[in-house]
C-alpha cells in the first residue's frame, strides 16, 4: 500500500484545522489508543525519505503521569499544558507545509525517593520530509524548534536510493552526529535515553517508547486530523 505521510488539505479542512489549532490541542495521549506494533511498522515503511522525530516537551518538575492531574502541583499542570502547547506550535509549523506529524507517546521510569517508580511521560513527533522539499529546508524546519524549546538534539534519518537509513543526531547548532544504521522502537528509544542530558541520562534511567498514538474509528481519525495529526489508522 502506498502510504502517504503528508496532509492534503481542502479549503474546508484548512480552516478547521487553523480554527482547532487556535484552541488548546486536547491531551491525545491520555485519550487515544498508543500501539507499539503500529510505531514499528511506521519505522519500516519510512524508506523513500528523511524523517526526522523531536519533541517541544520539557519536564523539569518529575511529573508522576500516573496519578490524576488533580494532584499535580501547579508548577507541574502548568508545564504540561506549555508542552501540549509547543508540540501544537511543531505541528501548525509543519502543517502549513502540508506536512502531517506523527504523535509518538514514550516516558521515563523513574524512582521516587522511596523507592517507587513511577511514568515520566513525554510525547514526541515524527515527521517525513515531502519528496520535492530539499533536505536543507526540511532540517532547518527541525532545527528552528530545537532551539525554541532548548533541546539538545533530535533525531534525524537520512534516506537515499533505498539503502538503510542513516541515523544522526541533528544538534541544534545544526551539525549532524551520525550514530548508525537502520532504525527500530527499541534503537529510537536508545537513542532517546542516551541524547537527553541532565540527571535522567546521568542516572541511567532509560525512555521507553509506548507507541503511536492512533485512532480507531472516524472519530477519532477526525479529531487527530483537525489538528494536523496522522491518524494511523491504517498501518
Amino acid at each position: 500500500m502506498n502510504y502517504s505521510h503528508t496532509l492534503t488539505l481542502t479549503d474546508k479542512l484548512s480552516e478547521a484545522l487553523e480554527e482547532a489549532q487556535e484552541r488548546e490541542t486536547p491531551d491525545f495521549s491520555n485519550s487515544m489508543p498508543i500501539s507499539e506494533a503500529k510505531l514499528s511498522r511506521l519505522l519500516q515503511r519510512v524508506k523513500e525519505d528523511d524523517f526526522t522525530v523531536f519533541t517541544g516537551w520539557r519536564d523539569p518538575y518529575n511529573t508522576d503521569h500516573s496519578r490524576p492531574k488533580s494532584e499535580w502541583t501547579k508548577d507541574q499542570r502548568d508545564q504540561h499544558k506549555k508542552n501540549i502547547k509547543a508540540n501544537r506550535d511543531i505541528l501548525k509549523e509543519f502543517n502549513s507545509k502540508k506536512i502531517g506529524g506523527y504523535l509518538l507517546n514514550g516516558f521515563w521510569r523513574e524512582e521516587k525517593e522511596d523507592g517507587k517508580s513511577f511514568k515520566s511521560e513525554e510525547d514526541s513527533l515524527l515527521f517525513v520530509k515531502p519528496e520535492d522539499m530539499p533536505r536543507k529546508e526540511f532540517q532547518s524546519m527541525v532545527i528552528k524548534f530545537l532551539k525554541k524549546y532548548d533541546q539538545d538534539a533530535g533525531i534525524y534519518a537520512k534516506i537515499e536510493d533505498d539503502k538503510d537509513p542513516e541515523i544522526s543526531l541533528l544538534m541544534k547548532t545544526g551539525t549532524l552526529d551520525k550514530i548508525g544504521t537502520k532504525i527500530s522502537v527499541d534503537k529510537l528509544a536508545d537513542i532517546y535515553s542516551t541524547m537527553k542530558k541532565g540527571k535522567k541520562q546521568k542516572a541511567g534511567i532509560p525512555f521507553i517508547f509506548e507507541g503511536l498514538v492512533h485512532a480507531t474509528g472516524n472519530i477519532g481519525c477526525s479529531a487527530l486530523s483537525r489538528h494536523g495529526i496522522l491518524h494511523g489508522r491504517y498501518i
